[in-house]
């Protein structure tokens, strides 16, 4: 997600509620940072490869977020 991206969801948004669920998706792994995923579609092949290993640190972290909120319930 870039910010174009953010500021349109955003713009969809009913409620503040709505708004606190919106984030850049690398957030997860640099908090704060609002740093957008490139997109790669007028790259080479590494630029996927590069966007793909983004995501897949992001998605085992939410993962282990998800582990860690459940364990200390």
């Amino acid at each position: 997600m870039d910010s174009s991206h953010y500021s349109n969801l955003v713009k969809l948004c009913r409620n503040d509620a709505d708004r606190f669920k919106v984030d850049y998706t690398l957030n997860v792994l640099y908090p704060g940072q609002n740093l957008g995923v490139q997109d790669p579609w007028y790259h080479d092949i590494k630029a996927f490869e590069k966007v793909f290993l983004q995501l897949d640190d992001v998605c085992n972290q939410i993962v282990d977020n998800i582990i860690n909120e459940a364990r200390q319930r």
